[in-house]
């Protein structure tokens, strides 16, 4: 019987491994071919060879070369003799093609490299593009990235076959799979997600078997079998409960990214001077949730574009906002809480506007509206950059979402976005239905915009005097910015202010320099001492012309004042003294950027008139005082700290989580065999004995039996004065882990599984232990 047993299960050794092999390697390919090709690939601002491969080659295409090399190279490793003489033929045939194809090899690589390095400077901007000089047509470009690409995945392939069938080691796998998709992951572009969770199966399921134990390699096959559905079942499980459409970054990244800075600032100032995540920051433009002032130092640009601006029939200047901010800690700007703005909006019917970014344009009538297109190139936040004065439009086809009365998100994964708006309205503009929309909203930007911290209102009403006392907002407004022109200087060299100081009060009262973080925050703070709801946002300029592309760069960053007008809606009001325009921008028709682009829009009216004219003008701009050029006054951070987090962390969670279950597997079966083994092993050899006795009698719902021996040891144990000897504690110890054995060894599959994990393997041993 024994013996028909071990023949039986020899005859499903190797398909059973080889099955799970062939699973685990047709994940990986599959799972790493498609997640690149879709990172890379699959642009739409990009005529590059990858996408050209992509197109002829497609997901069902490379799904199928997958699987075939994934069959042969499990079949490959897998047999017992001559493996090694076909895999040197493998390697000397794939070493000639390469040199018989060398030169289009080494154009292909530095084509694929370029796109992998365009995309991070795009998004990341850290290191630079690479220039190529290559002189190729599209076709031969092509040519070039086949012969290129198709030996690496034939090499791949072969790798992962070695790493999965012969060394099991998890890691190799991810050493081989995971960094050619890293610059796409940090540059926070995301691959198919199915693909994704494909590899991240593979990974976590070597990682899962790693740690268990099996006593003949059937065992492995079927572990792999059964673990590979389950870790699946688990990461999509997870992908359901945390989609990736999501549109807000979760606090703590914000958080630590501020420490990560300050603390390399800080402590590693020769950082600051580099290009990198270090690079000194002042704001981070787009932020839903908050802008620390305590960064506000020097501003550094790096000069790159971060937006892509193109207006198909509006020529003038348009503010694009990110985001506004209600509450003033002292060094922060912080966004109003969910509950606030909820309480709000419960109060509106259908009829209503639902979002007052809209006030009045939603329901403007005889207005002409004009269309800007915007694509976010290397701007940071989860927001989109839009103009003002917006009209209604189906936001959710738009790739937006709406969020509070602060700004419109954008999709995961939406870069470009298409606006309707009306630049001609001014605060006398007034529509009665939508008054009752307005008043409730009234209500409560009253509640909501007018704080100040305790002390500081004080010490800005002793600096007005009471002059101001009286104006309507946007007089009151006017008058601010030229006080502060008058008595603050603009600055971009302006340091960041000391440890424990009112940021405010600080630059009011002592410094008395800055540039637009700090005049925006005095003027916000100013306006609420007043009784007139203001709020501090932050955003982009841009100087448009209908029919042509505008390349927005980093230091066309700005922030600014939104003052709210009754019956109107906020309106935008400069503040920061000399915004003035220092050069023509840069327009052009092609979709190629310049490599430095000069972008520096004027400043609007801060009251703007309604235009009768057809055509928009210009507004007029402020009187300017001497400053700075504009392209150093505007701070816009687009950190590449922020891009490197939301990536990071949105690729790495579930590998973490997934890890976290593994670990929690692991622990499952390890701290139980520790604990037995102890307490089989105690000094007190009766208490030992009864231990062992429970242990054999839980075993008994496994298929177990109680020997009468034990049973007697265990009564003498419990109810007699003697102390057992170490003999007797052996025979129990040896009768249990005999049965163990027996049942690890022949339980049905499925109770196996679950007895090993719980009880251990039959070629599993007590850990020896010195009871002397």
């Amino acid at each position: 019987m024994a013996e028909r047993i071990k023949t039986s299960r020899a005859r499903w050794d190797g398909p059973l491994v080889l099955l799970g092999d062939f699973l685990l390697l047709s994940c990986a390919l599959v799972g790493s071919l498609i997640s690149f090709f879709t990172l890379y690939a699959n642009t739409t601002y990009r005529n590059d060879p990858l996408n050209l491969f992509f197109l002829r080659y497609d997901s069902l295409w490379l799904i199928g070369l997958s699987l075939c090399l994934a069959l042969t190279f499990a079949l490959l490793w897998s047999l017992p003799r001559f493996r090694r003489l076909m895999s040197a033929v493998l390697a000397v045939g794939w070493t000639g093609f390469v040199l018989l194809v060398r030169k289009d090899f080494w154009n292909g690589a530095q084509l694929t490299a370029k796109v992998i390095a365009d995309l991070f400077e795009d998004r990341v901007g850290w290191f630079g593009t690479l220039h190529l000089d290559l002189n190729l047509t599209s076709a031969q470009e092509l040519l070039a990235a086949e012969r290129f690409l198709f030996p690496v995945i034939l090499l791949l392939a072969f790798l992962l076959g070695w790493a999965i069938v012969r060394t099991r080691r998890w890691w190799v796998v991810v050493l081989l799979t995971l960094p050619p998709l890293l610059p796409g992951l940090l540059a926070d572009v995301y691959p198919n997600w199915p693909s994704f969770v494909l590899l991240c199966c593979c990974w976590c399921t070597m990682l899962l078997t790693s740690l268990c134990k099996w006593a003949a390699p059937w065992g492995r096959g079927k572990l792999t079998l059964a673990a590979l559905p389950a870790v699946g079942a688990v990461l999509v499980l997870i992908s359901v409960l945390f989609p990736l459409e999501g549109y807000e970054r979760p606090q703590w990244t914000y958080t630590a990214e501020d420490a990560l800075v300050d603390f390399g600032n800080k402590h590693f100032s020769f950082l600051s001077g580099l290009e990198g995540p270090f690079t000194q920051r002042v704001t981070y433009v787009g932020s839903a949730e908050t802008v620390n002032l305590d960064n506000a130092g020097p501003l550094n640009f790096s000069g790159r574009r971060v937006l892509k601006v193109t207006s198909e029939d509006y020529t003038g200047e348009v503010y694009l906002r990110g985001t506004s901010l209600a509450y003033y800690t002292g060094n922060r700007w912080e966004g109003l809480s969910s509950a606030a703005y909820r309480e709000y909006s419960s109060q509106l019917s259908d009829a209503d506007s639902p979002f007052p970014l809209t006030f009045p344009s939603s329901t403007a009538t005889g207005a002409k509206e004009y269309t800007i297109t915007v694509e976010n190139t290397g701007a940071s936040g989860t927001c989109a950059y839009s103009p003002y004065h917006l009209t209604d439009q189906d936001w959710t086809e738009a790739g937006l979402l709406p969020v509070q009365d602060a700004y419109l998100a954008r999709e995961e994964g939406q870069w470009s976005h298409t606006f309707t708006f009306i630049p001609d309205l001014s605060p006398g503009y007034s529509d009665s239905s939508i008054l009752p929309a307005k008043v409730r909203y009234t209500d409560f930007v009253t509640e909501h915009y007018l704080d100040v911290p305790d002390g500081l209102r004080d010490t800005l009403r002793t600096l007005m005097g009471g002059q101001f006392d009286g104006l309507d907002p946007l007089d009151a407004a006017s008058a601010i910015a030229d006080w502060l022109a008058d008595t603050c200087r603009y600055d971009p060299d302006t340091p960041a202010i000391p440890d424990g100081e009112d940021f405010v009060a600080y630059f009011l009262t002592e410094s008395q320099r800055g540039y637009c973080m700090h005049f925006a925050s005095a003027a916000a703070l100013m306006l609420r001492s007043l009784d007139i709801p203001a709020r501090y946002v932050s955003g982009f300029t841009a100087q448009v012309t209908a029919g042509k592309t505008v390349y927005v760069p980093d230091s066309a960053s700005h922030a600014w004042v939104e003052v709210y007008v009754d019956g109107y809606g906020w309106q935008p009001v400069e503040v920061t003294p000399g915004y003035v325009e220092e050069e023509e921008p840069l327009v052009s028709d092609e979709p190629q950027p310049s490599k430095e682009p000069t972008d520096s829009p004027e400043l609007p009216s801060k009251t703007p008139e309604v235009s009768d004219s057809p055509e928009p003008s210009l507004s007029p701009s402020l009187s300017p005082t001497p400053s700075q050029p504009a392209n150093q006054e505007l701070p816009q951070q687009p950190s590449a700290l922020v891009t490197f987090l939301r990536g990071l962390v949105r690729a790495l969670k579930w590998m973490a989580l997934a890890a976290g279950v593994c670990a929690l597997v692991w622990l499952g079966q390890y701290l139980p065999k520790k604990l037995r083994a102890r307490r089989l092993a105690s000094q007190d050899t009766n208490r030992a004995v009864l231990y062992g006795y429970r242990c054999l009698t839980r075993l008994k719902k496994w298929g177990g039996s109680l020997p009468e021996p034990v049973l007697a040891l265990a009564q003498k144990a419990r109810f007699s004065q003697h102390t057992l000897s170490e003999e007797e504690r052996a025979a129990v110890v040896s009768c249990f882990d005999g049965q163990r054995r027996q049942l690890a060894a022949t339980l049905s599959p499925v109770k196996k599984l679950a007895f090993r994990y719980l009880w251990g393997g039959p070629k599993e041993e007590l850990e020896p232990h010195d009871h002397s």
